[in-house]
């Protein structure tokens, strides 16, 4: 109880700041996107100003690189960032697609259709009905997408996260859990979900 109570205040907590970072956008004369990459003690200097480095906000999101230490949390952005990330050594996972993707079921059914990819709220509006719906992760800002959708497939979560929660309550085919699935298949990409068995595969 405690673990999915942990979740949605972490998921209620993403939909509160999202509409705040809405605020500061309209206020500094933003998108959305930029105001979502401000550090948390930016924010007061910013909105006594009523302006931002847009430049410095460009750069975040392109790119960005977040590096705990014992004294604190560093930032990197831009080329500084992309030069740090060369020098780890990251090993790749390789993934056998000749199967098809597999995850555990969260809410059983079998559809079809194509995919749309959503890890952003901007991206919420390429959901149309019949799509399946792919994400890192859901939380409740996505529901009007998440309503939409044929299907729902998520990297991250288990049984219990938002995304499975929300699928049995709307009786969603629903997949949650499946590695790199965002990163492999495209916008528009047709896909079999058989949420049954947990199953993705790809339609030639």
């Amino acid at each position: 109880w405690l673990k999915d109570f942990r979740k949605y205040c972490i998921w209620y907590g993403h939909f509160v700041l999202d509409k705040f970072t809405k605020e500061i956008a309209k206020r500094v004369r933003l998108t959305h996107k930029q105001a979502n990459h401000f550090l948390r003690e930016e924010v007061r200097e910013v909105l006594l100003r009523a302006e931002a480095d847009e430049h410095l906000l460009n750069e975040r999101v392109k790119y960005c690189l977040m590096r705990a230490t014992e004294e604190g949390t560093e930032y990197f952005y831009g080329q500084e960032a992309k030069e740090m990330m060369e020098k780890i050594e990251v090993e790749e996972d390789t993934i056998d697609l000749s199967a098809g993707f597999k995850g555990s079921t969260a809410c059983p059914g079998k559809v079809t259709g194509a995919v749309k990819i959503v890890n952003s709220i901007e991206d919420i509006k390429k959901v149309e009905a019949g799509d399946i719906m792919l994400a890192l992760t859901t939380y409740p800002a996505y529901l009007p997408a998440m309503k939409r959708a044929a299907a729902i497939v998520t990297e991250d979560g288990g049984i219990t996260c938002h995304a499975a929660i929300v699928s049995r309550e709307f009786r969603i085919p629903c997949v949650v859990g499946i590695r790199k699935i965002t990163k492999i298949l495209k916008d528009g990409d047709r896909i079999e979900v058989d949420a049954t068995n947990g199953v993705i595969k790809i339609i030639k």
